[in-house]
């Protein structure tokens, strides 16, 4: 069975749709999910939804097709295969 990576997006009113959400602590240390590229808060979108990775660009536009593959440290989203900007 082959897993598909997802990555969160949403349509922020800031940046357009299908951009990357992230995950932090707000200032009263409870998780939000934000825009990756503005820092919008994305509590009460709507528009949340999972893409699969290979759906995406490394900066969080849904493209058609084949994608590159993203290595280690391109961009925001880290290495397609693992996540982190660190797998060597």
């Amino acid at each position: 069975m082959v897993e598909t990576v997802t990555f969160p997006v949403f349509d922020c009113p800031s940046c357009g749709p299908n951009k990357l959400l992230s995950t932090e602590l707000s200032e009263s240390d409870e998780l939000q999910m934000v825009c990756m590229h503005c820092g919008h808060a994305a509590e009460g979108s709507k528009s949340l939804r999972f893409l699969p990775a290979s759906g995406l660009d490394r900066f969080g536009y849904e493209v058609e097709g084949e994608l590159e593959t993203l290595g280690c440290g391109s961009g925001d989203s880290g290495c397609a295969s693992c996540g982190s900007n660190s797998c060597g």
